[in-house]
């Protein structure tokens, strides 16, 4: 039976929790049609040992073909997923993490709507956990809904920029990869994405639960988070060409930027916020010129001067810098 699916799982100090990961992978895609590529990103904890472990422990039972990548030097997440997307071979392929868990239902699913060959991009739903085990979609008398949502080029901006609630046609993903060197990277990968796809669908079914950290970056915000705006804007326009509502993507960006803002305007101390709103100066730079190429409309060009007041509001930033001629 040919592989239809690849499953990317960057390693990096997971040990307390990748055991679980594994678990509900046996239980999630336990399939000769499934294959796993482990990316360990030079982890200095017990992660791939414990991962390893456990896989030889579950060998008479666990179908699903395994491949292990190494980082020599630690790297990062987005480093880790593109060195495993250059290896992928099947027609769809997904991200999970490593402390994260697969609802049971996943592969029921999506296999399905994976075989119908029709879709660049499938999402789904996921929900939020933190230390107690997640209350698993697909148990005993709960068989997962099958409903299909509408979803579109634009599905981003309502149901977030989260590449590990989605599979990804392999031939999508030719030109696509994670920016380096940042965070937040999963919103420049989704945005460009979406951009160059041209068929998405999505399920109502929950078939991932994401580990909520309290002091992951993405929890706790300081100068960093003017990667999401980076990354935002960069993964928009570097798909723009190949969006067919590019006037609708224009405004939802612009009005996307402007709530990056708001949000940043309450991280604490002042001197993170500040390095926080300079840091926001070039990708604002970037989507002025943007619009002004494309001839945004009103609306787009409304939410621009928002993002200009924000960043150049200093009574509002405790000292932000002057955008001037954006």
């Amino acid at each position: 039976m040919a592989a239809l699916l690849t499953l990317i799982c960057p390693v990096y100090k997971a040990g307390e929790h990748i055991v679980a990961l594994i678990d509900s992978l046996i239980a999630a895609v336990n399939s000769e049609q499934v294959k796993l590529i482990f990316v360990d990103d030079a982890s200095p904890d017990d992660s791939v040992a414990r991962a390893r472990a456990r896989l030889a422990e579950r060998a008479s039972v666990v179908r699903f073909g395994v491949e292990w990548c190494l980082q020599p030097v630690n790297q990062g997440v987005a480093a880790a997923r593109n060195m495993a997307l250059d290896r992928v071979s099947t027609p769809y392929v997904g991200m999970v993490d490593a402390d994260d868990l697969l609802d049971p239902a996943y592969l029921t699913v999506l296999r399905p709507l994976m075989l119908q060959r029709r879709w660049d991009i499938i999402e789904f739903g996921f929900r939020e956990f933190s230390a107690a085990k997640p209350a698993l979609l697909s148990g005993p008398g709960a068989p997962p809904s099958g409903r299909l949502l509408p979803s579109s080029q634009l599905n981003p901006f309502e149901t977030g920029f989260f590449s590990w609630s989605r599979l990804y046609a392999t031939p999508l993903l030719a030109a696509v990869r994670y920016p380096r060197g940042t965070v937040y990277e999963d919103v420049h990968f989704v945005a460009e994405a979406f951009a160059r796809s041209t068929r998405s669908v999505r399920t109502s079914d929950v078939l991932l639960h994401y580990r909520r950290h309290p002091n992951s970056i993405t929890a706790t915000r300081d100068r960093r988070y003017a990667d999401h705006l980076r990354n935002l804007v960069g993964g928009v326009l570097a798909g723009l060409s190949h969006h067919r509502q590019q006037q609708r993507l224009l405004q939802l960006l612009a009005r996307r930027c402007v709530r990056v803002l708001l949000k940043g305007l309450r991280i604490k101390p002042a001197d993170e916020r500040r390095a926080f709103l300079a840091a926001c100066h070039a990708p604002l730079q970037q989507l002025a010129g943007a619009l002004r190429a494309e001839r945004a409309g009103w609306r787009a060009m409304a939410w621009l001067w928002v993002c200009q007041r924000i960043v150049g509001n200093p009574s509002a930033s405790g000292g932000g810098q002057q955008v001037g001629s954006l």
